[in-house]
């Protein structure tokens, strides 16, 4: 293999890792904590996987705040996937990035 092919393939394996790492911020982050904040509660620990809320919202607040974090990443996506048609780019690299991401942050907003 040669270093061209080398240096292509870790691009991508880098270029994954972000897209994941900020689907997973938009959802969790942006989209969980920033309802939370808006509707009177604060995230008191954050994970991948979990977040909890203090002091505890009632039933209609709560789904309002479960149902954010899709919606961040569906917003999210739509940017994405708008930034890829507006790019004229060249460069193989970002059109990859912008697609992965559209892509990405759609799933992660599908299995949520």
């Amino acid at each position: 293999m040669d270093r061209t092919a080398l240096s292509d393939r870790y691009t991508l394996i880098a270029i994954a890792i972000i897209v994941y790492a900020g689907a997973n911020i938009s959802h969790e982050i942006i989209g969980h904590c920033g309802a939370t904040y808006f509707l009177g509660a604060k995230c008191s620990f954050i994970s991948t996987t979990d977040l909890r809320i203090f002091p505890e919202l009632p039933t209609w607040k709560f789904r309002i705040s479960a149902f954010a974090g899709s919606f961040a990443n569906w917003l999210a996506a739509l940017i994405w996937l708008g930034l890829l048609r507006a790019s004229h780019s060249r460069s193989a690299a970002l059109r990859y990035f912008l697609w992965l991401s559209g892509c990405v942050y759609l799933f992660v907003a599908y299995i949520s």
